[in-house]
C-alpha cells in the first residue's frame, strides 16, 4: 500500500454537535500515523469549522445541489446529506477506512455511503443505536458497529476509552496490508447454508475447494443478500443456493426474510445457477414469546433463546411461486433446480451433496460452457415468462403407513434401482419416537 491517499481514514460526523468527539479520533487517528480527514456533516448552515471538509461541500454533490439538504427540515435534511456523502465519498475513488460515530441520526447518515463501498474496505461506526437491531444500517455490507455505552454528549472516561479503541482499530485496518489472496486464482463460488443443510454444503465444499473458491453464506436474510451483492459485482462465478429458506420468511412473516429482489441478481449477471429447496420446511421467528399467535398450534423447535423455528403443517403444501418467479428474462438464466435437499431430510444431506457433483460433475466445470446444458436443463420458455416452482410435502405423522406401502411409494415416485430411493427406504423404515413415521413424499419440482 504505497499510495498514502488509499491509506486515509475518513472521520464523518456532524461538527454542530460532536466537534469535540470527532477531533479526539482525528487525534488519535493521526498519532498512529494514518493520514486522516475530518468530514463535517451538519445538516445546519453554519460558520467556519475545524473539519477538513465542511459541510457545505459534501453537500454539493446531492443532486439537488445544497439547497436540497439545508431545508431547516430535519428529516428530509438528513436523507438528503446522506445521499450527499454517499456520492461524496463514492466519488473520492481510494479511500484507506471510514468512521463514523454518533446517535441515530449520525448512523443513517454515514452507513448509506459505507455499504456503497467495496467489500474490504475498513468500515466502523460508534453508535448509540449498536446494540440493537442494526440490519437496517449494515445491511449487507461489511460495516463493523461498536456500541459507545453512553451517549455522545461530550467526552468523559467511558467515551473516551470507546472512541480510543475505535480510532485505533481503524488506523490498525487501514495501515495494515490486505490479506493475501491464496485462491484469488479460482473463480468464486458462492453456497447458502443453515442447520439442515449443512452436511449438504460441507460434502460439496470437500469436493469442489480444489477448483473453485467455496464462499458460504448462512442463510439469514442478510446472508443471501451478501451473496447477491457480491454476484451483481462479478466477484462470484457460479452459485449454488442450496438453501433457499429466507423465501419462507420472506412469505410468512419471518426474522430471516430475503428480498423481493431474490434471484434476480443472478438472472441479471447470467450467472450459472444450481437451485434447491433446503429448509424449506421452516420458518424462523426470535425468541418463543414472539410467535405470532396464528402459528402457535405448529410444530414449534426453540433453536436457542433468540430464535424459534416453526415447522410446517403436517399435511400442506408449500407454494413459492410468486416468489421464486424473476422480473429478468429467465430464457437468459442458466438454472438448474436440485429436488430433496431439504424439505426436512436431515439423515441424507451428505448423500445429496455428493450426488450433486458425481452425478454432473460438467455442470460446474470450469471448461465446459454452460449453455450447453440448457435445454436438458430446462423446457422452452418465452422470453419473459416467469419461472413457476411448486413443491408439495405430505408427511405421515400420527397415521401409521405399513412399510410395503411406503416402499411402493418410492418406486413410483423414482423407480425401485435409484440409489438415493433406496438410501431413503432404509432411514424411512427405521422406527421413530412416538410412533410417528419418517416418510415424507415429495412431488417434483415441475415447470409451468
Amino acid at each position: 500500500m504505497n499510495d498514502s491517499r488509499r491509506r486515509t481514514v475518513y472521520i464523518a460526523g456532524t461538527c454542530d454537535t460532536k466537534a469535540a468527539e470527532l477531533a479526539y479520533v482525528w487525534r488519535l487517528v493521526a498519532a498512529e500515523g494514518v493520514p486522516a480527514l475530518l468530514v463535517d456533516l451538519s445538516t445546519r448552515e453554519a460558520g467556519a469549522s475545524a473539519a477538513d471538509i465542511g459541510a457545505a461541500e459534501v453537500a454539493s454533490h446531492h443532486p439537488g445541489g445544497a439547497q436540497a439538504v439545508f431545508t431547516g427540515d430535519r428529516g428530509s435534511a438528513v436523507a438528503a446529506m446522506a445521499l450527499a456523502f454517499e456520492r461524496f465519498l463514492t466519488a473520492r475513488g481510494g479511500i484507506g477506512g471510514v468512521i463514523g460515530l454518533g446517535g441515530s441520526g449520525n448512523t443513517a447518515l454515514v452507513t448509506p455511503a459505507m455499504r456503497a463501498l467495496p467489500i474490504g474496505v475498513p468500515k466502523l461506526v460508534v453508535s448509540t443505536v449498536a446494540s440493537g437491531n442494526v440490519a437496517a444500517y449494515v445491511g449487507s455490507s461489511d460495516i463493523a458497529m461498536m456500541y459507545s455505552v453512553t451517549d455522545m454528549a461530550g467526552l468523559n472516561r467511558i467515551s473516551r476509552t470507546v472512541l480510543a479503541n475505535a480510532a485505533r482499530a481503524i488506523a490498525g485496518m487501514a495501515r495494515g496490508e490486505p490479506a493475501a489472496a491464496e485462491a484469488d486464482d479460482k473463480p468464486a463460488l458462492g453456497m447458502t447454508m443453515f442447520g439442515v443443510t449443512t452436511a449438504c454444503v460441507n460434502a460439496l465444499v470437500a469436493q469442489l475447494e480444489a477448483e473453485y473458491d467455496c464462499l458460504v453464506f448462512h442463510a439469514t436474510g442478510t446472508g443471501g443478500q451478501s451473496m447477491e451483492k457480491l454476484a451483481e459485482s462479478g466477484m462470484l462465478a457460479v452459485v449454488v443456493d442450496a438453501t433457499t429458506t429466507e423465501v419462507c420468511d420472506l412469505l410468512m412473516g419471518g426474522v430471516f426474510p430475503c428480498s423481493e429482489d431474490r434471484f434476480d441478481a443472478f438472472a441479471r449477471g447470467r450467472l450459472p445457477y444450481v437451485g434447491s429447496c433446503g429448509a424449506l420446511d421452516m420458518v424462523n421467528f426470535a425468541a418463543r414469546a414472539t410467535v405470532p399467535e396464528r402459528y402457535q398450534g405448529r410444530n414449534l423447535y426453540v433453536h436457542n433463546a433468540q430464535i424459534t423455528l416453526i415447522r410446517h403443517q403436517c399435511v400442506g403444501a408449500v407454494h413459492l411461486d410468486p416468489a421464486l418467479g424473476c422480473d429478468a428474462d429467465p430464457a437468459q438464466m442458466p438454472l438448474d433446480l436440485q429436488p430433496g435437499v431439504g424439505a426436512g431430510a436431515v439423515a441424507h444431506q451428505r448423500q445429496i451433496g455428493r450426488q450433486l457433483v458425481q452425478g454432473e460433475p460438467a455442470r460446474l466445470g470450469p471448461h465446459r460452457p454452460w449453455q450447453q446444458h440448457q435445454e436438458r436443463l430446462l423446457p422452452k420458455r418465452q422470453p419473459h415468462q416467469p419461472i413457476h416452482v411448486v413443491q408439495r410435502v405430505r408427511r405421515h405423522d400420527g397415521v401409521h403407513v405399513p412399510p410395503d406401502q411406503r416402499r411402493a411409494q418410492r418406486r413410483r415416485q423414482t423407480g425401485p434401482d435409484h440409489h438415493a430411493c433406496r438410501r431413503r427406504r432404509q432411514l424411512a423404515d427405521q422406527p421413530r419416537p412416538g410412533g410417528r413415521s419418517k416418510s415424507v413424499h415429495q412431488a417434483p419440482i415441475r415447470f409451468t
